[in-house]
């Protein structure tokens, strides 16, 4: 097993160029949290690594005019640290805290989350509901955008090229934009969802943006439980209605599969909870 160790994003583009031309199998190695456990599991695959741990430009998280980047090395302790996603992108950073084990978030990436290609991914449905757009880049340094549904081709596969990789998370900033995550999980594989929502709303209705995870390859969009919480009416019969949609959803979505009855009742519950904070948030105003 090879493994290169590029210090910058010339040197990564240079060892991807390589790594084509030969051609020779290479996986890109971030936090290494999935990647080492799938080799492990399958040692005959030993393909050769780039390891993206020296590469700083993946590692920033910045403002610019009208978005957040935040680099595909970014590590899921930084994102739940840093204040501005606290502050902008709430249900990111509540994801990011939920990620496995301290020391996993410690060094588990987000681009290595997305590339994993898990339908469990924590990071997915907030990306989603977000709106945000994946930056990425191939060895000429052609850039292309892809969305966070996009990425994932079959689970535990992604859509990308040999010779790309994903740059950065591109994040839009909305004024006035409340966002929240739920999921629920297994204890005994370090909280791996078996099922999360993310939402993302304004306090003026127009804007509502809710997923599901871990009910497919992608996060599903519930744009008729969206439309109830559009109305900003926050009676009983309207949280009933959201709780059915949200069921209901589910049961469109897996049909006949064994984990259905179980994922029926628990998207309830954390519709419950969404509902609940997303109503003290909009009265809060």
């Amino acid at each position: 097993m090879r493994v290169d160790t590029p210090s910058n994003v010339s040197e990564l583009r240079d060892v991807l160029r390589s790594a084509v031309a030969v051609p020779r199998k290479c996986s890109l190695l971030a936090g290494g949290t999935d990647l080492l456990v799938h080799l492990r599991a399958s040692p005959d695959l030993s393909p050769d690594l780039i390891d993206l741990s020296g590469v700083k430009e993946l590692k920033n998280i910045e403002i610019h005019r009208d978005h957040m980047e935040i680099g595909a090395c970014a590590t899921f302790s930084q994102i739940e640290g840093h204040p501005l996603v606290q502050e902008r992108f709430s249900a990111l950073a509540r994801a990011a805290s939920l990620v496995g084990s301290p020391q996993i978030r410690n060094l588990g990436t987000i681009g290595g989350n997305l590339a994993n290609a898990s339908p469990a991914a924590d990071s997915l449905p907030p990306l989603c509901a977000l709106e945000a757009s994946l930056l990425i880049e191939n060895a000429e340094g052609a850039q292309s955008t892809l969305s966070p549904a996009q990425v994932a081709s079959a689970p535990g596969k992604d859509s990308l090229h040999a010779d790309q990789y994903i740059r950065a998370v591109l994040l839009p900033l909305r004024e006035n934009l409340l966002s929240f995550f739920v999921k629920t999980g297994s204890r005994k594989a370090v909280a791996i969802s078996k099922l999360s929502l993310a939402l993302a709303l304004s306090f003026e209705p127009g804007h509502v943006r809710l997923f599901a995870g871990s009910l497919g390859t992608s996060p599903i969009r519930m744009e008729a439980a969206e439309a109830v919480l559009d109305r900003r009416d926050w009676t009983e019969a309207n949280h009933t209605a959201f709780l059915d949609a949200l069921s209901g959803a589910v049961e469109r979505a897996i049909p006949g599969r064994a984990s259905l009855p179980f994922k029926r009742l628990a998207v309830r519950g954390l519709g419950d909870d969404l509902w609940t904070a997303a109503k003290e948030a909009i009265s809060r105003g």
